[in-house]
């Protein structure tokens, strides 16, 4: 077996082990994408200067949150044998967490306050919560 041969057997061996992990990082990729662009509206409407620092910090976070739920499926495959839903936990912090974040830009773009707005509704309040 050749270094070229085992490193393709390798590579195909770990795109198999994580091929599961294909629609989580779709979605978080989108949900971070969406905070970047919410982000920059925001930060427009501000009148803050942008910079490189911003999109560093977005391919960063979208790099941590890949390692952490790949991570997170050897864990729940080989480790835990599918007890402990873990990438779903993780995801669904992940997710919320940038839906927080874009819910908070949003409100800096509209000037109302949006996620505010939405619990409102939820908890069946007809009018928005005003501030004190």
């Amino acid at each position: 077996m050749t270094v070229k041969s085992f490193l393709l057997a390798l590579a195909l061996s770990a795109l198999a082990i994580f091929a599961p992990l294909k629609p989580v990082l779709l979605a978080i990729a989108f949900m971070v994408a969406a905070d970047l662009l919410t982000g920059v509206l925001a930060a427009r409407k501000r009148g803050d200067p942008l910079t490189w620092v911003q999109g560093r910090r977005t391919i960063i976070k979208l790099g941590v949150f890949a390692i952490a739920l790949a991570t997170g499926l050897v864990a729940e495959t080989y480790l835990l044998l599918g007890i402990l839903p873990v990438v779903k936990l993780l995801s669904g912090v992940i997710g919320l967490n940038e839906l927080k974040s874009i819910y908070g830009n949003l409100s800096d773009v509209s000037g109302s306050d949006s996620l505010g707005f939405i619990i409102s509704k939820i908890n069946g309040q007809t009018q928005p919560p005003r501030p004190s």
